[in-house]
């Protein structure tokens, strides 16, 4: 059974038109976003990229106090929603920029939830290079996205995402394209799918940086 957004959680977004406030409780039920934030590390610089309304960003920030989060997203209305809702807490903050001219500082974890299917190959494969070397040794790259497979469930979720994104390209890949792509890059991935009970077939990937060895 999908719980209910937490109270907490949602009172951030009270005070936003109704259009809003239906999609982030639909976002809520159709995304395994606690199981995300269960990965994430408790403390550190977590940056989230293609944070939309910023509901997994908040989620992070308010079930870890020591996390010190950051939102990134293209869409300025989307951002303005979500710093809407930051409400003096100082662990998180919501900045509009292209990932195409992300600078990234050092960070903890990374974050990309539904992300990837919106942007072509190159751009991805550059955003995971860059990541990657902007990543602790010991950081964690998290990424939820959608599968091919089951099949069913992969026309739903393609079908949610054309009618909200009508006229924009979409780049839906599998699990097995993502998490070679992933490993070619220098990533250590365990991938697995956390679509149970949900109409989608999200599937998650833990990605960490290969260790070299050093010659003796």
């Amino acid at each position: 059974m999908i719980e209910r957004i937490p109270e907490e959680l949602r009172g951030l977004y009270a005070h936003l038109n109704r259009s809003v406030r239906l999609y982030a409780s639909l976002r809520w039920r159709l995304c395994p976003f606690e199981m995300i934030e269960g990965h994430v590390p408790e403390s550190g610089v977590i940056l989230d990229v293609g944070c939309g309304y910023g509901l997994l960003s908040n989620l992070i920030a308010l079930r870890g106090k020591d996390r010190r989060v950051t939102g990134v997203d293209l869409s300025a209305k989307r951002i303005g929603v979500a710093q809407s809702t930051i409400r003096g807490r100082e662990n998180i903050r919501f900045v509009e920029q292209d990932v195409n001219d992300l600078v990234l500082d050092a960070c903890d974890a990374v974050i990309m939830s539904d992300f990837l299917h919106h942007i072509p190959l190159d751009v991805v494969r550059k955003l995971l290079v860059n990541v990657s070397e902007k990543m602790a040794q010991d950081g964690l790259l998290i990424i939820q996205d959608v599968d091919r497979k089951p099949r069913w469930k992969s026309w739903v979720a393609v079908g949610i995402d054309r009618s909200m994104n009508i006229g924009k390209k979409l780049y839906h890949r599998s699990r097995a394209e993502l998490q070679s792509l992933l490993e070619d890059i220098g990533f250590c991935v365990e991938s697995f799918p956390v679509h149970k009970g949900l109409p989608l077939s999200d599937v998650l990937f833990l990605g960490k940086k290969r260790t070299v060895k050093r010659e003796t």
